[in-house]
């Protein structure tokens, strides 16, 4: 399964900051809706289709699957958006 939400930081002198919704700029998250996952033709990586995502201080996505083995796996992953690419 994967999850993903992002969020703003209200940038000020003192260290860190809470999260805020990037489209209200309340306190919270705002929830991405994943579109589709696309396993890639050598079988090992995906493509995600997340249409509502924006330039933010911090996007989220959490993935959880199984491996060939069966084994269980979580990663999460954290970066920054700059710029959304036009295609």
């Amino acid at each position: 399964s994967y999850q993903a939400s992002q969020w703003n930081y209200h940038w000020r002198s003192s260290y860190g900051s809470d999260r805020y919704s990037p489209l209200t700029d309340k306190l919270g998250t705002e929830p991405l809706k994943i579109e589709s996952v696309t396993l890639g033709p050598d079988g090992r990586s995906v493509k995600l289709n997340i249409r509502q995502m924006i330039p933010v201080d911090q996007a989220h996505i959490t993935i959880r699957l199984k491996a060939a083995n069966g084994t269980a796996f979580t990663e999460e992953l954290y970066w920054t958006i700059n710029h959304i690419p036009t295609q």
